[in-house]
């Protein structure tokens, strides 16, 4: 809610979106997946939240360099895509029960 709020004080540039969801970054996606209230439903995706929350942290190294316009060392170039098979294998392997 802060972050929208905050974006509403440069009404001349566009916005992120309509939802508060838009508004997350990725380092705040562990909260999220932890929070007591959230964890029972991602437990079906995640054997444990910490594995996800180091997916999340490595991964937010590499796009911090990247999002300050500098390119990224190769071998960091295969540790996000390895992250990101590891991520998509999780999710393949439980679609089923992710909803629609």
């Amino acid at each position: 809610a802060q972050r929208k709020a905050d974006e509403a004080k440069d009404p001349w540039h566009g916005k992120r979106g309509s939802a508060l969801i838009d508004y997350l970054d990725l380092a705040d996606l562990p909260s999220v997946v932890s929070a007591p209230k959230a964890w029972p439903h991602f437990r079906k995706l995640f054997a444990r939240a910490s594995w996800f929350q180091e997916l999340v942290n490595d991964l937010n190294v590499s796009r911090r360099v990247a999002a300050h316009m500098n390119p990224l060392a190769s071998d960091d170039v295969k540790n996000v895509e390895a992250a990101f098979r590891k991520w998509a294998k999780v999710l393949k392997a439980k679609a089923a029960e992710i909803p629609a």
